[in-house]
């Protein structure tokens, strides 16, 4: 069975809702999320667009949902991804990385469309966040749980950044020019040609002996900034490629 939108479905309550279709749920009109949480629990196919709220989630959370041309998520409530795939492909749209806020908690989300710009929180506490777009963060981002941060493009943080991860995986170049902190026992493994460029702060204020580790390939950290190491607790620094 399918859902097939290409006029306007509203959700307007603050109960959480999920939507589940063997087939998929495939938005080429318009999806409103006005109070709640509306679950899509189905894979899909998208050209459409959808309006988040304020104090609204939309939560994608099983299969995979291909974002094609011409979609868009708007509005300034979150975009929370927790399961399945989410495919952003070439003439996709993500106006919520603007003016709303977004989670990912598990799944794959491929980024391969135009360069995306988070201004608001970002939080990455599972799965992995890939592709060939360049992801810049210019609000506040949180790197906590186990988690992967892969794919061509590059990421840019540029203001306050927390990385309390068991273990996050780093395969792509990650150029920061704000406030890294690392704490707990938070730590980071470089893979697959990763390469982090520090122009602003680096801060190693957890409890992990190895808070940054080779993971495997050729990999690097370039300091042109400031690294501090603030705790009693000894670390060690490896890079396949060099400190």
């Amino acid at each position: 069975n399918a859902f097939n939108n290409s006029g306007t479905l509203s959700k307007t309550t603050t109960t959480n809702a999920s939507v589940t279709a063997s087939s998929g749920f495939h938005n080429t009109g318009q999806v409103n999320v006005s109070a709640g949480t509306l679950n899509l629990s189905a894979a899909g196919s998208d050209s459409g667009t959808y309006n988040v709220a304020s104090a609204s989630v939309l939560q994608l959370s099983s299969g995979t949902r291909n974002f094609n041309s011409a979609s868009n998520i708007t509005g300034s409530g979150l975009l929370h991804i927790s399961s399945g795939t989410a495919n952003f492909n070439t003439g996709s749209g993500l106006g919520i990385a603007g003016t709303g806020s977004l989670t990912v908690s598990g799944g794959n989300v491929n980024f391969n469309s135009a360069a995306v710009t988070l201004s608001n929180p970002f939080t990455l506490s599972g799965g992995v966040v890939s592709g060939s777009a360049d992801i810049t963060i210019s609000g506040q981002a949180t790197f906590s749980g186990g988690a992967e941060l892969s794919g061509t493009g590059t990421l840019t943080t540029q203001n306050n950044t927390s990385l309390s991860a068991n273990v996050l995986y780093l395969g792509r170049t990650w150029n920061n020019t704000g406030t890294v902190t690392m704490s707990g026992d938070g730590r980071m493994g470089l893979r697959s040609g990763a390469v982090v460029n520090n122009s602003g702060s680096w801060n190693l204020d957890g409890t992990n002996t190895n808070p940054l580790f080779s993971n495997d390939g050729s990999n690097a950290f370039n300091n042109s900034g400031t690294l501090s190491k603030t705790t009693t607790t000894n670390a060690s620094v490896t890079a396949s490629s060099g400190f």
